[in-house]
């Protein structure tokens, strides 16, 4: 979301809490290089990760969601115990399976040519616009074709992370405008897969405990700061597997996967795991609507520039 690269620039710049209005851009920041061959030594690791070690890092954890072990078996066991399984038995994985299948094949493409071409007007959630906030990339969104059967996958996700987080004793998430309403879309160029990190505990309010100003769609939130919460605001579906990653001072990836900057507001970066294609907004706390309409996918889709078909 736009607000945590303005948070993260904010620090690097001012070294403050108060979010500037006129920053909208990344500084020009020169990055430590490292070697991705060489092992980690993530229970020593000081100050910042680099890039390099964050992507390491989010690959790590894709390659554990995908079922496999990793070599560096003292590495594989403190990544796990960062990762807490989400269970959300209502989902059927085939519906994403397939589309996984098309991604694999076709690339990127696969997920433009899933989509409708109507466009929707984001509805004014929980008056949001009449705060001057606007929750989605674009202003409009698009939905999935019906065939496809995704619009029902991803409300299924959506409203069974709410309830599998309580199952799991995790803290508790709400389908509000600011807790958790999207989700990241990236592409693993390595092994051509998709996946999703969902963002929770989106915008807390402003208080003692927690002192940024996340813009105008903080305003007005009712949503209590709690440092567990936070910890716990990153989730990741890959590979038909849920999970939610801790992220706090006490966890490896506290060190390993949070950009210079987020480390307050605990967000990982969807870019970390792959190429970034698009946002999924669902706003759960729309009354009288079905639940596939109250999806919005926001992104540029177009099959311009994209993998070309395999034969």
């Amino acid at each position: 979301m736009p607000w945590e690269i303005l948070f993260a620039t904010s620090i690097w710049i001012h070294g403050a809490t108060k979010l500037p209005q006129s920053v909208y851009r990344w500084p020009r920041k020169t990055v430590q290089r490292a070697d991705v061959h060489t092992r980690c030594n993530v229970t020593t690791l000081q100050g910042p990760p680099s890039a390099v070690t964050r992507k390491y890092t989010a690959r790590n954890i894709l390659t554990i969601l995908s079922g496999k072990s990793l070599k560096d078996r003292e590495l594989d066991r403190q990544i796990r115990s960062s990762m807490h399984a989400v269970d959300i038995p209502k989902v059927d994985t085939r519906i994403w399976d397939r589309l996984a299948a098309n991604v694999l094949r076709f690339g990127p493409a696969a997920i433009s040519r899933a989509l409708d071409q109507t466009m929707y007007p984001v509805p004014n959630v929980s008056g949001a616009q009449d705060q001057r906030c606007q929750l989605t990339s674009y202003p409009v969104g698009r939905r999935f074709k019906e065939d496809t059967q995704l619009n029902i996958l991803v409300a299924d996700l959506f409203e069974g992370i709410a309830k599998g987080v309580l199952a799991a004793s995790l803290p508790p998430v709400e389908l509000t405008r600011w807790d958790l309403f999207h989700a990241h879309i990236f592409f693993t160029p390595q092994d051509r897969g998709i996946g999703l990190l969902f963002h929770a505990k989106e915008y807390p309010r402003q208080c003692e405990a927690f002192p940024y100003n996340l813009g105008y769609c903080q305003r007005g939130s009712p949503l209590e700061f709690h440092e567990k919460g936070m910890d716990f605001r990153n989730l990741l579906y890959f590979q038909g597997e849920l999970c939610c990653l801790d992220v706090g001072e006490a966890s490896v990836l506290h060190n390993t996967l949070i950009m210079d900057g987020l480390q307050d507001v605990r967000t990982v970066l969807e870019m970390d795991f792959g190429e970034a294609l698009g946002d999924v907004n669902y706003f759960g706390s729309l009354e009288r609507v079905d639940r596939e309409d109250k999806l919005f996918v926001c992104g540029n889709f177009s099959d311009t520039g994209l993998d070309a078909e395999r034969t």
